[in-house]
């Protein structure tokens, strides 16, 4: 009897050839392709996936447990501001969760992912933290390789991010081509959106006065900043040589909705918290950022910092109004819960309603 592997599978060219190259070798391969809403043709990846070998395919709906489990904790702990979104680090817990998931339900311990580098480093921190005993299986040395030489794309419910990986031309614009997820904010209409953004202690609950569960949130307010160019992120992924000049990869990423939600939250809490508290908090979603990269998502550390977060966050509520246009999120009034006393909001007169 073949061993069953069991396997990550995004649909990438070089993930599919390792699906031929392990059955080749009498493994039976079993893919496991997670939604977590990238927005991509899920029927056809498990169909490239089959006609390369697969014996069998998983796509598993985890939208709702990665905007609950994940998104929200990181957005209320402060770790997914306008600068460093991490859209690919924040996917990593919940796809490691699946794949041992889907382990145990086709009775067998050994599984491979096509993470490379520092996120394969992460990946195997989250399956080892999740289920101790699954043996992960090395991809091929060369695939993994020209994988790592070139770009990476990545999807999700909460942004889309090309990395280019070192040395790549950091000096010259990225084409307008390469973005997918927003429209070109010196493109864009002059007159404003508006967008009221309602928070129950940080946890967003309304748009525009109309009740969602925060994964609708998080559809609803992507699509309204999308639209007007926000969420456009340029930088460069620190990583420190030996010596010399700093290194790292160059990363491109579209982030509306969660560029927008850490905007308005961040404004919030400013208006609620102590400033001592605040400034605590601040240090705590730098260790919190620093947890969700390492793959230390699992982590007692974690764990307690979460309950800080909760204990801070009691008395962040309240609605903030923010502005959309060519690029830019602008909080421009804000109205917090009683007992607190009412802000003063600035003029709405010019502004069309986003919804």
């Amino acid at each position: 009897m073949a061993d069953t592997l069991v396997l990550a599978y995004s649909g990438r060219p070089e993930t599919a050839r390792e699906i031929a190259r392990l059955a080749s070798t009498g493994a039976e391969i079993v893919t496991v392709t997670v939604d977590l809403g990238q927005a991509e043709d899920l029927e056809q990846i498990c169909l490239e996936a089959r006609t390369a070998g697969a014996a069998r395919t998983h796509v598993v709906d985890a939208r709702d447990r990665f905007a609950a489990e994940v998104l929200l904790p990181a957005l209320r702990a402060g770790a997914t501001g306008p600068s460093a979104v991490r859209p690919t680090a924040l996917a990593r817990p919940i796809v490691a969760a699946v794949l041992a998931e889907i382990a145990r339900i086709e009775k067998t311990s050994r599984v491979a992912h096509g993470g490379v580098g520092a996120d394969g480093a992460a990946f195997a921190r989250l399956l080892a933290d999740h289920a101790p005993g699954l043996e992960v299986v090395a991809l091929d040395a060369a695939a993994t390789a020209r994988d790592a030489a070139a770009p990476r794309i990545g999807a999700n419910l909460w942004g889309r991010t090309v990395l280019f990986p070192a040395p790549s031309d950091a000096w010259t614009p990225v084409p307008a081509t390469l973005f997918t997820r927003t429209s070109d904010p010196t493109a864009g209409v002059a007159q404003l959106a508006q967008v009221d953004l309602t928070f129950e202690h940080g946890v967003p609950v309304a748009v525009n006065g109309i009740p969602m569960s925060f994964l609708e949130v998080a559809e609803v307010v992507d699509t309204i900043a999308g639209d007007h160019g926000v969420g456009r992120i340029d930088q460069i992924t620190p990583a420190f040589a030996p010596a010399g000049p700093l290194r790292g990869d160059r990363e491109i990423t579209e982030a509306p909705a969660a560029v927008t939600l850490a905007t308005a939250l961040a404004d919030l809490e400013r208006a609620r918290l102590d400033p001592r508290l605040a400034m605590f908090k601040t240090q705590l979603s730098a260790q919190y950022a620093a947890i969700v990269d390492s793959g230390d998502w699992y982590s007692p550390t974690r764990q307690a910092l979460d309950a800080f977060v909760a204990t801070a966050m009691s008395s962040v509520s309240g609605t903030v109004r923010a502005t959309l246009s060519r690029g830019a999120c602008r909080v421009v009034g804000r109205e917090l819960a009683d007992p607190s006393p009412r802000a003063v909001t600035s003029s709405s007169a010019g502004v069309e309603p986003a919804l």
